[in-house]
């Protein structure tokens, strides 16, 4: 499976490229524009107290956190964008201490305490909008496009102090998470926007991909992102 996307990203991209030019007005190169989203991600979890008694022993290890990210694009063809985006991921984590401090800080058994933490998140984007080589209507309200992105999420709060998660399948089968602090995604996707006075919108997209931050515990396919979107040379035009 991680073979055929990664073979389907390379083709998407490739057909951008070899994409002609058409003639319209329906939108500009050398425009810039932004984007403010969230999604939620799996993630390694302390929620053992949470969970009823009956739920598998290996879902006591995950749950879902936001990701939040802000991205700016500038458009080199008047249906081609790239652009680059940056954010945080929410996670937990455990952080040990030494015995000399257990005395003065409030854990939640002796010697460790567990963390709610954010990690610095970043990649590139690459947006085809299909709908500007044929719609002629340079205040449309709607937005269909093809996007493809590459990224990643950095723990800062990894190893040394703090823990290097397990997961628990049952109690004779556990993994141990991998030391490296950087975690790669990918995936490509289809997203729809919807615009008020041409100037800024709201946008949905779903992508197929690797979109596992823990990807020795579990798989994770897909991805549901949405948010706010803004075209700045609308605002000339406003």
């Amino acid at each position: 499976m991680t073979q055929i996307i990664k073979k389907t990203f390379l083709l998407i991209i490739i057909s951008i490229f070899s994409i002609p030019l058409m003639s319209q007005n329906y939108a500009f190169k050398d425009h810039l524009s932004a984007r403010v989203s969230i999604s939620y991600y799996e993630t390694y979890h302390n929620n053992i107290p949470n969970i009823a008694s009956w739920v598998p022993f290996y879902k006591l290890f995950i749950g879902k956190e936001i990701n939040l990210r802000a991205e700016i694009n500038y458009s080199v063809l008047n249906c081609l964008e790239f652009g680059i985006y940056g954010g945080v991921q929410r996670y937990y984590n455990v952080q040990f201490f030494d015995i000399s401090q257990i005395d003065t800080i409030n854990t939640d058994s002796e010697g460790y305490e567990w963390k709610n933490l954010y990690a610095p998140v970043f990649g590139i984007n690459c947006y085809f909008h299909p709908l500007k080589l044929f719609v002629k209507n340079n205040k449309s309200r709607y937005d269909l496009y093809l996007t493809a992105k590459y990224g990643g999420v950095f723990f800062t709060k990894w190893g040394d102090n703090y823990g290097v998660p397990c997961y628990i399948i049952d109690p004779d089968n556990i993994i141990i998470g991998k030391l490296n602090r950087y975690r790669h995604e990918y995936g490509i996707g289809i997203g729809g926007a919807v615009y008020f006075w041409q100037i800024i919108g709201i946008y949905c997209e779903v992508s197929i991909g690797q979109y596992s931050h823990y990807p020795e515990f579990f798989n994770k396919l897909f991805n549901v992102r949405g948010g706010i979107t803004l075209k700045f040379d609308a605002i000339n035009d406003f």
